[in-house]
């Protein structure tokens, strides 16, 4: 599915567009930018955990450069050992930044990642949700096909404040909405295999 048939569905489900009619050149550009914003907002809603990437960022220091794509910083390692993830308040507790060694703390303050202690170089391999961006009319939507009808229940009920529903469907929209969270981070939660755990003992 493409991004103009993506959003045509939605305005479909507000009322905007009738069966088997296209969106204004209007309607469309206004519902992709609201649409855009919304699904970039998703983030911070903890709704985007298809969007997941992996990258190495090279630290020379203790600075590295942040991938442009990253909207959130998700997990870290340093030679296999876990980096953890910490704000902005607890790096400026720290009394000796110039400290060297292997990174445990990293910082991520939306432009530049930050290790403490300072290695003299090396990787992070780092794990963050990327960012969606905006797509032209006739790129296929970014999303995966098991994740549309819940996508459309779920921006249809957000961007009603900008395409309003007739009054007897409100409810419903917004019915559709609350469930179509639900399903969303049911089907995007993280999974694995079951196995047997192994103890071992030091």
């Amino acid at each position: 599915m493409n991004t103009g048939e993506f959003i045509t569905l939605i305005l479909r489900k507000l009322g905007t567009v009738g069966a088997g009619e296209s969106a204004s050149a209007e309607d469309y550009a206004d519902a992709k930018a609201v649409i855009d914003t919304s699904m970039q907002s998703m983030h911070a809603d903890g709704l985007l955990w298809w969007a997941v990437k992996t990258a190495n960022v090279a630290f020379t220091g203790s600075t590295g450069t942040r991938p442009t794509d990253c909207a959130v910083c998700v997990y870290a390692t340093w030679n296999g050992v876990t980096v953890r993830l910490i704000e902005r308040l607890e790096y400026e507790r720290i009394q000796d930044k110039t400290e060297t060694g292997d990174p445990e703390y990293l910082l991520d303050d939306g432009a530049t990642l930050t290790v403490w202690p300072v290695p003299s170089s090396g990787n992070i391999r780092l794990t963050y949700q990327r960012e969606i961006l905006p797509t032209a009319q006739s790129a296929a939507f970014d999303a995966p096909d098991y994740l549309i009808r819940p996508l459309i229940d779920y921006l249809a009920a957000d961007i009603s404040g900008f395409f309003p529903p007739s009054q007897e469907n409100v409810a419903r929209i917004n019915s559709d909405g609350a469930m179509a969270i639900l399903r969303i981070r049911s089907l995007s939660r993280q999974t694995a295999e079951q196995a047997p755990v192994q103890t071992e003992y030091f």
